[in-house]
């Protein structure tokens, strides 16, 4: 027996560990890049054995390769950044090129050639025209980081700029505030529904299966660039109907970089628009406002670099760190014109209840059922009030329905003529609240072998409009939520409600329903605080 667990506890290891190494080696392929190519002298002929190095300028590691014996080299897995490649072999001037942007995903195909001369001549390209990825077939769109910190992004969306791309088409709320993954970036790409997308950051799935939209949004100086694969996606991708968004967070570099940042804007320069002008009202203090109530700020800061401990660790050119704090506080009016009971429909009078066409709709009374002449139809009288039709008489009305009533306004607008409709505009504020910060830590083992992870917070206030100034409307709508990266990958998603004061008390509700047989109090609003913990990691 002892045997026999020894080897179901020996094979649950091997199969964990080949499924954790599978699942690393799909995130490292969904956010990394790749260079390909031969190297040739200047007759065309192969040039094996040629030594190659290729080195970040960004952090400084270099990773050295040969050439094999037809020329060809390849460079997996490597991270996104700048880069330099140089070439070297006996006989032949070294070369070297400059200026070599790789992007998330990209597989590059770079051809070098050698021209015959001294070992201590080089030959240096910089300044070279783009460079056609010729290896893949996959078509997308990246949208670099020159073009999410430069173009202006009115609600700080980086998804916002998925719409550069010719096959995005947006849908919904898309390009509003990040504070919800049910709108802001909901997009169909190639002609797929929303929900079918496969939205990640740094190469682990992210989105929202429900609603298509983002589960964790990053902030704009969080973003290093994203990828929109609309055609022909690689294997590594997957899982997706429409098109492919991976999008990749800043890492720290081999130097210190900072930034600060506040965004403001208000109603000043703001118009208001057509139904706030035609149905505005004094305000509490009676006043008659011009234009909605409209406050953003949007603030916060990064600082990334490698990771330093004076006497202990010295992480230059090995480990390097990623923090970024946001906060944004927005004050805002929202209108609505709605559709509430008039002063006689509220007595039980409905003779002025008209259709589009002018015509009374009739109240039938649900006590007067019966069978039909045809087998299995049933038929109602026309209710009535001491011989008047569309009118119910105030002793049949329920005491419930009265009390339900008084939560619905007075209408303060005339409505459509003949129906009444749209009788009721009303105003409410909106306050939002959104604190997100995350770090990102990297750590090369060697120049080939790298571990990333990502920790993000988000915590989000949204506001309810509450037009009919009563306590049955939500107030409050609360998420808060962690996006955390680690040394494997699975799933957890734990949700806590804590309630807060309730709308009414069972007595007060007996209180104001005395002929109800039964009362309870109503549900209280309740924020909810959700915990969502993804753990990734990212190998090259």
């Amino acid at each position: 027996m002892k045997r026999e667990i020894s080897l179901y506890q020996a094979a649950l290891r091997v199969s964990l560990f080949a499924g954790l190494f599978f699942t690393l080696s799909l995130a490292a392929l969904a956010q990394t890049a790749q260079i390909t190519g031969r190297i040739s002298d200047a007759n065309q002929a192969t040039v094996p054995g040629a030594t190659l190095t290729i080195t970040n300028l960004d952090t400084g590691i270099e990773r050295t390769i040969t050439s094999n014996d037809e020329g060809y080299f390849t460079v997996p897995s490597l991270p996104r950044g700048n880069y330099k490649i140089a070439a070297s072999k006996t006989g032949f001037k070294a070369v070297a090129r400059t200026g070599v942007n790789l992007d998330e995903g990209q597989v590059l195909r770079l051809d070098l050639t050698l021209e015959a001369g001294e070992v201590r001549e080089a030959v240096e390209i910089t300044g070279a025209a783009p460079l056609l990825e010729a290896a893949t077939s996959t078509l997308s769109t990246v949208i670099p980081n020159q073009k999410i910190t430069q173009l202006p992004l009115l609600n700080r969306n980086i998804i916002t700029l998925a719409a550069l791309s010719p096959a995005v088409r947006t849908v919904g709320a898309f390009g509003g505030l990040p504070v919800s993954s049910f709108d802001g970036a909901r997009i169909s790409i190639s002609g797929g529904p929303p929900s079918s997308n496969n939205l990640m950051v740094d190469g682990v799935s992210a989105e929202n299966t429900t609603s298509g939209g983002l589960n964790i949004f990053l902030s704009v100086d969080a973003t290093e660039e994203f990828r929109i694969v609309t055609r022909n996606p690689s294997a590594e991708y997957g899982r997706t109907g429409g098109g492919v968004i991976n999008i990749v967070s800043k890492s720290g570099t081999n130097e210190f970089h900072g930034s600060l940042y506040e965004f403001h804007r208000n109603r000043a320069l703001n118009a208001a628009d057509f139904f706030f002008n035609r149905n505005r009202r004094p305000d509490a203090n009676g006043n008659l406002p011009k234009k909605p109530q409209f406050t953003l700020n949007q603030w916060g800061g990064t600082l990334g670099g490698p990771l330093v401990i004076p006497k202990l660790y010295d992480g230059h050119k090995r480990t390097f760190f990623f923090f970024n704090y946001e906060g944004f506080e927005l004050r805002e009016t929202q209108t609505a014109t709605r559709t509430v009971p008039t002063d006689l429909q509220r007595q039980g009078d409905f003779r002025g209840l008209l259709d589009a066409q002018g015509r009374q709709v009739m109240i039938y009374d649900p006590a007067t059922t019966r069978p039909g002449a045809t087998a299995g139809t049933f038929v109602r009288d026309v209710i009535s009030c001491n011989g008047v039709q569309n009118v119910i008489c105030a002793n049949r009305i329920s005491p419930v329905a009265k009390a339900v009533l008084d939560f619905y306004p007075k209408a303060n607008l005339p409505g459509v003529a003949g129906t009444g409709a749209n009788n009721f505009f009303g105003l409410a504020s909106v306050p939002q609240n959104k604190r997100i910060y995350g770090i990102k830590l990297d750590h090369n083992f060697t120049p080939a072998r790298r571990l990333s992870g990502r920790y993000t917070w988000d915590r989000t206030f949204r506001g309810d409009s509450n037009f009919y100034g009563n306590s049955t409307t939500p107030r409050i709508s609360a998420a808060r939520s962690s996006v955390s990266t680690a040394a494997s990958r699975r799933g957890r998603v734990r949700t806590r409600r804590e309630p807060t004061s309730a709308t009414a008390s069972p007595a007060s509700c007996s209180a104001r329903w005395p002929a109800a047989k039964s009362c309870a109090a109503p549900p209280a609003p309740t924020p909810s605080n959700t915990w969502a913990f993804i753990c990734r990691t990212i190998t090259s």
